[in-house]
């Protein structure tokens, strides 16, 4: 008797689930964003340089996002960070994605990550996860890395899905 009601509940249970509908239970799907840094997006001054990079940005709900950090061939990286701006103008800095410094010469692979999340994170200035959020969905937020070759930025890439 006790089986044929826990089977009898399991499959209530089971037949609830079903009427639900198939939405509730797909993932939503995550927004991604790439970065492509390159000496020549440095504004206002483009810098000569062999070094290059690459991030991709991931909001993971509306409480994070993650990021990757990728470079290649950058000497003595002292920080990196997002800043809010388009492709033509230099801002100031949201976020911080790298605190270095580092000496390292010729460094290629991941040089940071990490996740940004809503309550938590440090933001620079009046910045705040929102406005972060929103920059990045604008296309008004870019990424760049600085060296001690080059301290206004090295390498930088505008953020774009």
């Amino acid at each position: 008797m006790q089986f044929a009601r826990a089977l009898f509940l399991a499959s209530v249970a089971v037949a609830s689930l079903a009427a639900c509908g198939e939405e509730e239970f797909v993932a939503p799907i995550k927004e991604q964003y790439v970065i492509n840094l390159l000496g020549a997006n440095e504004r206002p001054n483009p810098v000569t340089t062999t070094a290059t990079g690459s991030a991709v940005v991931t909001v993971m709900s509306p409480d994070s996002m993650e990021w990757t950090l990728y470079v290649s061939g950058i000497d003595s990286v002292t920080q990196g960070h997002f800043h809010a701006g388009d492709a033509n103008s230099a801002g100031p800095v949201m976020f911080f994605v790298f605190s270095g410094p580092t000496t390292a010469r010729g460094i290629t692979g991941l040089l940071s990550s990490g996740i940004i999340r809503r309550s938590g994170s440090t933001f620079s200035g009046a910045f705040t996860y929102d406005s972060l959020l929103t920059r990045i969905r604008a296309g008004t937020t870019y990424l760049n890395v600085h060296t001690r070759r080059n301290g206004p930025g090295e390498i930088r890439g505008q953020v774009s899905k």
